[in-house]
C-alpha cells in the first residue's frame, strides 16, 4: 500500500484538522521540534529535514499555538522526502481537536500575531458581583446579563442560589468592553457574540488581547435581520459544534465570518488591518483596548 492510499484511508475515518502556516502545532521529540501540517484523531502528517531519520516508535508531545500540549506514542505509517506520517497508538479526544479547529479558524480570521514568549499575568482567585458593580455596572444590569449569558464567569459559576460567580480580571475586561459596544448602538446580543469569539480565539485569555491596544469591529450584516435559529446555531458552534448537524455547522461558521473582530497592530505609532476585515462592511468601530483594561485596573486598586 501505497503512502497516498494510508493516507486516504485515515482522512475517510478521521477528519483532518489543518493549520495555518503561521499558526502550526508542533511535535516535541526530546530537545527537537517539528512542524505538524494537519493533525486527526488517528495520526500527524508532520514536516522534517531529508536528513532526520525517525525510529519504528514515537514517542513525544504535540503542542498547540495556544499553548496546551498532549503527550502521544504512535509509529511511522509512511514518509517522503521530507514529509512523514505518523499513526497514534491511541487516538485524540474527538473533543479536543473539535475545540482546536474552532480556535484556529477564529484565529486566523481575527489574524492575532504569534507571541509565544509572552504569557498573561495569573489572574486572583477571583472577584466577584461587588467588584463589577464598582465598576459602574448596576446590580439589575449583572444579573440580567448573566441570566441572558451576555457575560460569563470564567473562575466560578454559582449553581444555586446560595453560590456566588467569580470572574477573572480579564472576564471583568471583557465585561466592560461588552457595555461599551453596548453605548456605541451595538445590540447586547451581538456585542456578546463578538466578545465571546475574541475570547474563544485567546483560548488563554489575555495572552494576546494584554499586547494589543486596539481592536476592530467590522458591521456587515445587520444583525437583527439574522433569523432567531441561526443566531442560536452561531452560539452553539462556539461552545459544542457537535450539537449541530453538518449543514448547520457550516452555515453558522459561514455567519460567524461576518462578525469577527481584528487585532490591529501598531507599527511606529501606524495602525494596519487586513483588507479583507473591510470587506462588505459600512463601517468599522475601532476600539482602544488598552484604555479599557487601565480603566478597570485603576478602579480595582
Amino acid at each position: 500500500m501505497t503512502s497516498a492510499e494510508k493516507e486516504t484511508i485515515e482522512k475517510r475515518k478521521y477528519p483532518r484538522l489543518k493549520f495555518d502556516s503561521e499558526k502550526m502545532p508542533v511535535l516535541k521529540l526530546g530537545d527537537k521540534e517539528y512542524e505538524i501540517e494537519n493533525i486527526s484523531q488517528g495520526g500527524i502528517r508532520l514536516l522534517k529535514g531529508r536528513e532526520v531519520l525517525f525510529e519504528d516508535i514515537v514517542d513525544g508531545e504535540v503542542v498547540f499555538p495556544d499553548g496546551e500540549s498532549v503527550k502521544i506514542e504512535g509509529t511511522i505509517a509512511w514518509e517522503h522526502e521530507d514529509v512523514v506520517g505518523l499513526s497514534f497508538r491511541d487516538i485524540l479526544s474527538e473533543d479536543m481537536l473539535d475545540e482546536k479547529e474552532r480556535v484556529a479558524f477564529l484565529q486566523t480570521k481575527i489574524s492575532i500575531p504569534k507571541l509565544a514568549s509572552f504569557e498573561a499575568p495569573d489572574p486572583p482567585s477571583g472577584y466577584t458581583k461587588k467588584d463589577l458593580m464598582a465598576l459602574g455596572f448596576s446590580s439589575d444590569s449583572i444579573d440580567e446579563w448573566l441570566e441572558k449569558g451576555y457575560i460569563e464567569p470564567s473562575v466560578q459559576r454559582a449553581e444555586g442560589p446560595e453560590d456566588e460567580n467569580f470572574f477573572s480580571r480579564f472576564d471583568l475586561y471583557a465585561v466592560k468592553l461588552f457595555k461599551y459596544l453596548v453605548d456605541c448602538s451595538i445590540s447586547e446580543e451581538k456585542a456578546s457574540l463578538m466578545i465571546k469569539i475574541l475570547v474563544l480565539a485567546e483560548k488563554k485569555p489575555g495572552r494576546y488581547l494584554y499586547e494589543n491596544a486596539y481592536l476592530a469591529f467590522p458591521n456587515k450584516v445587520d444583525f437583527d435581520t439574522i433569523p432567531e435559529g441561526m443566531r442560536n446555531n452561531m452560539k452553539t458552534w462556539l461552545v459544542d459544534k457537535n450539537k449541530l448537524t453538518e449543514g448547520e455547522r457550516k452555515n453558522a461558521k459561514e455567519s460567524l465570518k461576518n462578525f469577527i473582530p481584528a487585532v490591529l497592530r501598531e507599527n511606529n505609532k501606524i495602525l494596519s488591518i487586513s483588507s479583507s476585515v473591510f470587506n462588505n462592511c459600512t463601517d468599522i468601530l475601532v476600539v482602544n483596548f488598552k484604555k479599557i483594561r487601565l480603566q478597570v485596573d485603576r478602579t480595582l486598586k
